[in-house]
């Protein structure tokens, strides 16, 4: 099987309070046309020193998604600004970032990752409600780490914080994604 060249690049970092965030485009590393074509992993992750802490581990991985365009994740971006405004609600002064990679084995990867975390952490993303698909066989060989370069709090020095609630109401609200 080929390996899967993975190249992240970071689509923007903002604040997670709703008055700064609202009106904000989005921005990215690199220069990238929001209007273009082409089929897109993207990662929404809490920016240092913050992480979440999961039954296995501590990552700053919030949701893992896909679109198959360029301006499907501006517009899915968009719809997580609720989720996003209620994490800001329960996290002053947290920052995220959205990180994007264009591939046309989108959704597999999307998958792939998906599974991987699981397998890592012992559950999905806080905020994913779907599993990926549950046939371990057919995963794809990356490049490199994939998403572990990502969602490893233990290998960046700047996360100093493992966060989870002690509230019952936020417990609920961000427990969709353990799957049994």
């Amino acid at each position: 099987m080929a390996q899967i060249k993975l190249d992240w690049w970071k689509a923007t970092e903002i604040p997670l309070s709703e008055g700064t965030w609202r009106n904000v485009k989005l921005y990215c590393d690199r220069n990238t046309d929001w209007n273009s074509s082409g089929e897109f992993v993207y990662v929404v992750r809490l920016s240092p020193p913050f992480a979440w802490k999961y039954d296995n581990g501590d990552s700053p991985i919030l949701y893992i998604g896909r679109s198959k365009d360029a301006q499907g994740v501006v517009q899915r971006w968009k719809g997580h600004l609720s989720w996003i405004n209620h994490l800001g609600s329960l996290l002053p002064g947290g920052r995220y970032e959205l990180w994007v990679l264009q591939n046309k084995r989108y959704k597999e990867i999307e998958s792939d990752f998906l599974m991987m975390f699981k397998n890592k952490y012992g559950r999905l993303p806080l905020v994913n409600q779907k599993q990926g698909a549950p046939d371990e066989s057919e995963r794809h060989e990356y490049d490199d780490e994939g998403l572990y370069e990502l969602a490893d709090a233990d290998q960046d020095p700047r996360y100093l914080w493992a966060l989870t609630s002690r509230r019952e109401d936020v417990i609920e609200y961000f427990e969709k994604g353990v799957v049994e």
